[in-house]
């Protein structure tokens, strides 16, 4: 993992808490400080060492870093995919599941173009399994990213707590690819109206 990769992870992290000064979850932390110092520290780097913007980072191939949950499982396994197929569901849309859950994001994006279904729940509790699953697991992931910050509460600053910083680049990745993911997915309808 490079630091261009970690920036993206930041930037994806934070992209849409960027409006917020605060969290009502801890008033230490400032989303759109963080944000901004994301993207002075990404103008820097395209500045001094010639990068244009931060390219897609392949979530995929860092599951194994969140301790947490084997993210190389498939949500559907062979015998569910055939299972569902069976009551009307097309491969295609639950493979979109699968593929979001091992956060593949050029395969979510093919499956998308290929015309995969985001709106569909098999278990029928949801308007969209696809997007409920990654919207838990951001909320759960930031809540545990949040907690590897120490804040010192005599100036109210946060700082990292370095006995943790393995624990929260796991955290940071988890956060990151489920928000990055979902946003594809959530505004992949609005992107094609562009064009």
């Amino acid at each position: 993992m490079n630091v261009t990769e970690i920036l993206r992870m930041n930037y994806d992290c934070w992209y849409n808490l960027k409006q917020k000064t605060r969290l009502s979850t801890s008033i230490s932390i400032n989303p759109r400080k963080l944000f901004d110092n994301t993207i002075r520290c990404i103008n820097n780097l395209n500045q001094k060492l010639g990068y244009r913007g931060l390219p897609d980072i392949e979530y995929q191939n860092y599951n194994l870093i969140n301790h947490h949950i084997d993210y190389s499982w498939e949500h559907y396994d062979h015998d569910e995919l055939k299972k569902e197929t069976q009551k009307g569901f097309r491969e295609i849309d639950l493979n979109l599941t699968n593929y979001a859950g091992v956060r593949n994001l050029k395969k979510v994006e093919e499956l998308l173009h290929m015309g995969a279904d985001p709106y569909i729940d098999p278990e029928g509790n949801s308007e969209s399994e696809v997007l409920n699953i990654l919207s838990a697991d951001e909320s759960y992931h930031f809540i545990e990213y949040i907690n590897c910050y120490e804040i010192v509460y005599n100036n109210q600053d946060m700082v990292m707590y370095r006995g943790k910083l393995y624990e929260m680049l796991g955290e940071l990745w988890a956060t990151a690819s489920s928000a990055a993911i979902y946003e594809k997915i959530k505004n992949f309808g609005t992107e094609h109206l562009k064009y």
